[in-house]
């Protein structure tokens, strides 16, 4: 019961006043220091790790790890760029129940985006906007199912307690009637002894 308070809170505090900040860092992708853009989101990085794995499976492309990066090599994400690109994504943990998600693109050239491409950086920040929000209610799908088996097993608990409860209800009565027939034949013995005791001289 209080774990299930406490987890409906918890979801109600996370979905609440939540807003994502693009910022422009650096990824290293080999021995090269690359212009890279990422997204911090307020969960675990296992969470946002199985988002990420979902997005990618409906992007329809498959990346391989190299040195703890995702690369994802000469796939076309038209939300990027119009050219075949390779796509370098790392997550990893920010904060204890926050994550982070940076992500460096090479063009079909294989020059890197720059901070000159203001097109793909453009492009880049509304693929990361809208990937916080795919992650976000992803998370958000799996708090629903977690509530939702938390509350089917809250309902077998209180189906279980129901029928011990009428178990308890039809022993109590048993008892009862067991109690009135053992005083009704106790008074009975009562009686019989002491009719035999008044023949006594």
């Amino acid at each position: 019961m209080n774990r299930m308070i406490l987890l409906i809170g918890a979801i109600c505090i996370s979905y609440a006043g939540q807003s994502q900040k693009i910022r422009e860092v650096r990824m290293t992708v080999g021995d090269q220091n690359q212009f890279a853009m990422n997204v911090e989101v307020p969960f675990e990085q296992k969470i946002l790790d199985a988002a990420w794995n979902q997005k990618t499976s409906d992007l329809n492309i498959k990346g391989k790890s190299v040195k703890g990066i995702m690369a994802y090599e000469k796939v076309k994400i038209f939300d990027l760029h119009f050219e075949t690109i390779t796509l370098y994504v790392k997550s990893e943990k920010s904060e204890k129940i926050r994550s982070q998600i940076t992500i460096a693109i090479a063009k079909e050239s294989g020059e890197f985006m720059t901070d000159k491409d203001d097109k793909m950086i453009k492009n880049l920040e509304n693929f990361l906007i809208a990937f916080y929000d795919y992650s976000d209610q992803y998370k958000l799908k799996l708090d629903i199912k977690d509530l939702e088996d938390n509350m089917k097993k809250a309902q077998k608990d209180q189906e279980k307690l129901v029928e011990e409860g009428k178990k308890l209800q039809q022993q109590l009565e048993k008892n009862q009637t067991d109690q009135e027939a053992k005083t009704k034949e106790i008074q009975m013995m009562q009686s019989g002894l002491e009719q035999l005791r008044q023949k006594l001289k």
